[in-house]
């Protein structure tokens, strides 16, 4: 009887073992290797082309070096604390980072103008995802080549001088916190530290 509450012990381990496995394996976005994802407009919050529908990370294609795209399905602290420190990061090494929120809603415009106004973003260039170029009219997808998951409420994707990705990182909703943004710092110190060979 022992031997038999064992065995069946042990199958439900290495079930949660696989089911764990398998949720920690959620795969957004251009993997290690591919290039970057066709283009599609958003309408810029910030940088240089502020208030216009532009692709967003044209700068990631006319200028040779490493870039950080992030893809978000919400507005949540977490998100806002990435972004400022994507930021200071970036006001720091020079690379190219771009937000784009992906939403239905025009109701998105709202925290997000209210972050804006609390946070002078220095080098971010935060967008929304448009439908066509007419504002307001947004969209919760981009094009199927950038492989964006529903699953995933926020994607990360460094790529490097060459426009292949190098890192990618999914979260499931709650998935982003202080040590998966410290995760994501490091990798982006990485690239940076890469393109300085």
């Amino acid at each position: 009887m022992a031997g038999v509450m064992f065995s069946f012990m042990g199958l439900v381990f290495l079930f949660s073992q696989a089911v764990g496995a398998d949720k920690s394996t959620l795969q957004s976005g251009p993997q290690p290797g591919e290039p970057i994802g066709s283009f599609f407009s958003a309408l810029h919050l910030s940088g240089p082309e502020r208030g216009k529908i532009q692709v967003p990370y044209c700068y990631l294609v006319t200028k040779a070096r490493p870039s950080v795209m992030v893809f978000s399905r919400t507005t949540s602290d977490a998100v806002f604390e990435l972004i400022k420190k994507l930021d200071a990061e970036t006001d720091f090494s020079k690379e190219l980072t771009a937000i784009v929120f992906l939403s239905e809603e025009e109701a998105i415009l709202d925290p997000l103008k209210a972050f804006l106004e609390k946070q002078k973003l220095r080098e971010v260039i935060l967008t929304v995802n448009s439908r066509a170029s007419q504002r307001g009219t947004f969209s919760s997808s981009v094009p199927p080549k950038w492989k964006i998951s529903d699953e995933a409420e926020v994607t990360v994707i460094l790529f490097d001088k060459s426009r292949r990705a190098v890192t990618n990182f999914a979260f499931r909703k709650g998935e982003l916190e202080e040590k998966t943004i410290y995760r994501i710092l490091t990798a982006v110190a990485k690239i940076h530290q890469a393109a300085k060979k």
